[in-house]
């Protein structure tokens, strides 16, 4: 679940996170969502886009019509480990004719770009009672005016990813006027992914040598735009776990995960698959972070129990499923299996799998009944923008029993309001 990890942890941000999560709670509030192009290779926010410069880099709410950001899209169906998974993005624009075909039309294809959430109070300049109630006593004791009327701004937004503009066109011309001027202005539709999007292309291995996880990554990395420095910073578990003192240093740290490929892959493995074994080699799934990094992750307990308020339906299964065993494909002829068989068996494939590390991975995410869940659909009325497709959250059901909910996929919607549909569903 986004925690708010990327911003400085001064007094200031505090206070705006403490006003989000509220309104997020009481919805009470307005969305505004934005792109944040890159073109000097590097996403920055953009918290003043009114200056000409800025509207050069930057869509804005008032341009933008609608936008539909589906997360946890993947070759694999359900939960499984070694899935890796992509986050897709279609969007309506709507902005000036001349601008946009001398600026952005001819350019948007193949551009980077950071989305971005902010959310605003809604009514009034003025702060209402109402709003005031909002906040506890200690936060209002002994502010001035002035300040009580500053609890209405927020600075800080929400990055909801990086993507990648992979087909962009313009749908419509039409003709707005004022006092006889004639202004044109053009409908385009973009569509957009995540680094991840990119990589159901062949891997091309060395022939004179093999390769370690992280000669994969690199590779791998340099193909889809993603930063080396950046691949397996995110990684938990470490070869025997053994941990390491560096030198000069007064602490111990995790060895990274490194796994040393023993013969190249089959052929006409993509560079999905490989990424694939690697994950599932560590008992994870590969995601791309909200920052367009790289990062390893299973399922976790984020112990957010979904507002029911801000909730327009829920359906759930009437029994719980669990998982009590892995089945690892090796090749046509072999596979490795570990765990009982008195409920659902998990499969996936890997030619580089052990029995050992299967037993290892069985152990560490299934023993105490950790996958038991209820297969669920939710629809919010207004989104919670915090939920990643690694997230497990709690919600009530028609019958007001609270169930476990792994997230496997979210579609948020903007459209001058902003919603989401959760899916947590096993075939």
């Amino acid at each position: 679940m986004y925690n708010f990890e990327d911003l400085e942890q001064t007094e200031e941000n505090q206070k705006d996170i403490a006003k989000i999560e509220n309104l997020i709670e009481n919805g009470n509030c307005a969305v505004k969502v934005w792109f944040d192009f890159d073109y000097d290779d590097k996403c920055e926010e953009k918290e003043n886009y009114a200056s000409d410069a800025d509207k050069k880099k930057i869509i804005d709410s008032e341009s933008i019509k609608s936008v539909k950001l589906t997360t946890g899209s993947g070759t694999n169906s359900g939960l499984a480990v070694g899935a890796v998974l992509s986050n897709s993005l279609t969007a309506t624009l709507d902005l000036p004719y001349k601008f946009a075909q001398f600026y952005y039309y001819n350019n948007l294809i193949g551009k980077k770009f950071q989305l971005r959430l902010k959310y605003e109070y809604i009514g009034s300049d003025q702060i209402t009672y109402g709003e005031l109630s909002k906040f506890t006593y200690n936060e209002l004791a002994e502010k001035t005016v002035q300040d009580i009327t500053e609890l209405k701004k927020i600075k800080n937004s929400i990055p909801m990813g990086v993507f990648k503009i992979y087909e962009a066109k313009r749908t419509k011309i039409y003709k707005v006027g004022n006092f006889g001027a004639d202004i044109y202005r053009a409908e385009y539709s973009i569509k957009a992914c995540d680094a991840l999007g990119e990589c159901d292309v062949e891997y091309n291995a060395p022939e004179d040598k093999t390769e370690s996880s992280l000669d994969v990554e690199k590779k791998i990395g340099e193909h889809l735009g993603i930063d080396g420095k950046n691949v397996n910073r995110y990684v938990y578990r470490c070869q025997g776990r053994q941990v390491y003192k560096p030198k000069n240093a007064l602490g111990y740290e995790f060895q990274a995960f490194i796994f040393r490929f023993p013969h190249k892959p089959p052929d006409k493995t993509t560079m999905r698959q490989m990424l694939s074994y690697i994950a599932s080699l560590q008992g994870k799934i590969a995601v791309i972070s909200r920052q367009g990094e790289l990062e390893y992750r299973w399922y976790e307990d984020s112990e957010l129990e979904l507002n029911s308020n801000t909730m327009s339906a829920i359906q759930t299964a009437e029994n719980d499923i669990f998982y009590s065993g892995l089945e690892c494909k090796i090749d046509d002829k072999t596979a490795l299996k570990s765990g009982g068989s008195n409920g659902k068996i998990m499969s996936f494939e890997n030619p580089y799998m052990t029995q050992k590390t299967l037993d290892e991975i069985t152990k560490n995410i299934l023993q105490n009944n950790k996958l038991k869940f209820r297969c669920t659909k939710i629809s919010q009325i207004l989104a919670d923008p915090r939920l990643d497709n690694w997230d497990i959250v709690t919600a009530k059901n028609e019958l007001k029993e609270s169930v476990k909910v792994p997230i496997m996929r979210v579609d948020y919607t903007f459209n001058g309001g902003f919603s989401a549909n959760i899916e947590s569903e096993v075939k």
